[in-house]
């Protein structure tokens, strides 16, 4: 994001979708992050996202990632993959990532630049990431990758 926000945007619902080549971005400016608050990703289906399937970043105040289907990710093959995973959380504030569904299923072509990661995050505050459900196909992609640093009351849990 860039320029300046003047406004804050909050309790911004993003539910029940089906998307095919598509995906969901959710991203405030680099700072203050708290122009972005109360975001809900709840039940949505993603299918071959072209890059991520949910990207959301700086996000200053509760974020909820929840229930969603996700069938691979970055079905462009760009070559910057950092951030074109299934999920990616990155400057967020007390998100919660719970009860996903995640299918890593893209084998032909065996290309690493499709679905890069699961689950990616960075820099998280009071995170909560668990009981999400990731298949994962590919034979070089984690299925979670964690980078930066995560503060407060940290919950992740890589076990379903």
């Amino acid at each position: 994001a860039s320029g300046t926000w003047t406004n804050t945007m909050s309790n911004i619902y993003v539910t029940n979708n089906h998307l095919s080549k598509g995906g969901i971005y959710i991203q405030g400016p680099d700072t203050p992050a708290e122009y972005m608050t109360n975001i809900y990703v709840e039940n949505n289906q993603l299918i071959d996202s072209w890059r991520a399937g949910i990207n959301c970043q700086n996000v200053g105040k509760f974020v909820s990632i929840r229930n969603n289907t996700i069938q691979n990710s970055n079905s462009d093959a760009a070559a910057d993959t950092g951030q074109e995973p299934c999920i990616y959380l990155s400057d967020c504030t007390d998100a919660i990532c719970e009860g996903n569904f995640i299918y890593m299923g893209k084998l032909d072509p065996d290309d690493d630049q499709f679905s890069p990661h699961g689950i990616r995050y960075n820099d998280l505050v009071n995170p909560t990431i668990e009981h999400n459900r990731i298949i994962n196909r590919t034979t070089n992609n984690p299925s979670y990758e964690s980078t930066g640093t995560h503060t407060g009351s940290v919950r992740i849990s890589r076990n379903l």
